[in-house]
């Protein structure tokens, strides 16, 4: 089997790319969405740039800032493009995560 890539917009549509590969290992599923789209992805499924910044509300020259900075969510080059799993990107927002009960003890 060859390896494919599968490019989701919605969540429809990525609720259908991984009950259709649930079991395939050779499928990658990218988001790549608007910025109005809030996708849920699975653990399987990889941000793209633009569909993490679509999903933390922020621009894209933001993501790439971080990027260059080095103070965004962990990263992963495949060939010319980056990627996000979402659980680098969820563990990244939690330790930015304010307390509140502790930040008004400060």
């Amino acid at each position: 089997m060859t390896h494919q890539t599968i490019t989701v917009q919605t969540q429809a549509d990525l609720d259908a790319a991984l009950a259709a590969h649930r079991d395939d290992c050779q499928t990658t599923i990218l988001i790549d969405s608007p910025a109005e789209v809030r996708l849920r992805p699975s653990p399987e499924a990889l941000y793209s740039t633009d569909g993490l910044a679509a999903y933390l509300g922020v621009p894209v020259t933001t993501v790439y800032k971080w990027n260059k900075d080095g103070t965004g969510p962990r990263r992963i080059s495949v060939g010319k493009y980056v990627r996000y799993r979402p659980v680098d990107v969820e563990r990244w927002l939690d330790a930015r995560a304010i307390d509140t009960a502790r930040a008004g003890a400060a």
